[in-house]
């Protein structure tokens, strides 16, 4: 019996390195497929920023192109015509400037002569501090604020940070 016993065991013994080898294998090959996933997804991300990077270097590239256009173009060219099209910019913004200060004088002018027309009935009619004085002063207090409302100080905001934003990148990274 313990032969018989001896043998079946060394039998069912002899399968066990194949059984172990089997589920070894298993092991070993679930293992390569996911050092293959993420080897292939640290490939896709490393594709990624070179895309990402050849772009940035192809926009670089243009600017600079575009950059030695516009100098070679103008070294060509007569010099007063370098000069305007150096002065657009500032031209477009004094322009800018000069509409904005009119059109905001002009309110302030109407302002100033509907108060003044108020102030001038009310001394016409003999007395000066009556309530046709007071609304005139009230008049213009109130009107003031509509003259600075909040676009006007978008507008002049978005030129006074472009103008002393390229002015801060010039100095700081230089043309």
């Amino acid at each position: 019996m313990l032969t018989l016993l001896g043998s079946l065991l060394g039998f069912g013994t002899s399968f066990l390195p194949k059984v172990m080898e089997y589920f070894q294998d298993r092991q070993d090959k679930a293992h390569e497929l996911a050092l293959l996933r993420e080897q292939r997804t640290t490939q896709q991300e490393a594709a990624d920023a070179r895309l990402e990077l050849a772009q940035v270097h192809t926009a670089s590239a243009e600017t600079a192109a575009r950059y030695r256009h516009d100098e070679a173009a103008l070294e060509r060219s007569w010099k007063w015509i370098a000069s305007l099209s150096a002065s657009v910019r500032p031209v477009t913004t004094y322009w800018f400037v000069g509409l904005f200060v009119l059109t905001k004088g002009a309110v302030l002018a109407v302002f100033l002569l509907e108060a003044y027309l108020l102030y001038e009935t009310a001394r016409a009619a003999g007395t000066v501090f009556t309530d046709a004085f007071m609304d005139g002063g009230k008049h213009l207090a109130k009107t003031l604020p509509l003259i600075w409302d909040n676009p006007t100080m978008a507008m002049f905001s978005t030129i006074m940070a472009f103008w002393f934003g390229d002015r801060c990148r010039r100095k700081a990274f230089g043309r």
